[in-house]
């Protein structure tokens, strides 16, 4: 008996790997946004790479320089980082001289993560090369799509809601 090809015959054959896995993937919306993620990043860590920086670092480094420079607490909810990583990235910026930590009059133990003037003139090209890297990988993208992407991205993310870092079916194991 002869054995009917597997998979059938369909036009992601014609496709290059890994796109016709993409395609089976294409109703996980999860997938698609985890992987758009790893090659964005990867690609930005290639782009900052030249600049001394990588992806976390420029974020660190973009925020303290911004009008109101983050708490070194905040940064780690925010790039979902345990604390002492973030200590470790702050401190690879502080030795390079682009940050520096500055107490709070209210509390000693808190400080805020602020950019040198290093650090500040470092952040506009470091910027402009995360941009000129958006603008490749989203090249496909109508600008309209694009600012319909970016709006919908802002307002997940300022939603409020969290994503548990555990499966509540595995009674608080990490999700493997």
């Amino acid at each position: 008996m002869a054995s009917a090809a597997y998979p059938p015959a369909s036009a992601t054959e014609t496709l290059p790997s890994p796109a016709k896995y993409y395609m089976a993937m294409s109703d996980d919306l999860g997938f698609l946004l985890a992987r758009l993620n790893i090659q964005a990043v990867q690609t930005m860590q290639e782009m900052l790479h030249p600049l001394g920086l990588s992806a976390r670092a420029y974020v660190v480094l973009r925020l303290a320089a911004s009008d109101e420079p983050p708490f070194q607490r905040e940064l780690a909810e925010l790039l979902q980082l345990d604390p002492s990583q973030v200590v470790t990235l702050v401190h690879k910026l502080e030795a390079k001289g682009l940050v520096s930590r500055t107490q709070t009059a209210a509390d000693r133990r808190t400080n805020r993560i602020v950019a040198t003037e290093a650090g500040r003139a470092l952040a506009k090209p470091a910027k402009a090369v995360i941009d000129m890297t958006l603008q490749r990988i989203f090249a496909p993208v109508p600008e309209d799509d694009l600012e319909t992407m970016r709006r919908m991205f802002l307002n997940l993310l300022t939603a409020g809601t969290t994503v548990p870092a555990t499966d509540p079916r595995t009674k608080g194991d990490p999700v493997a």
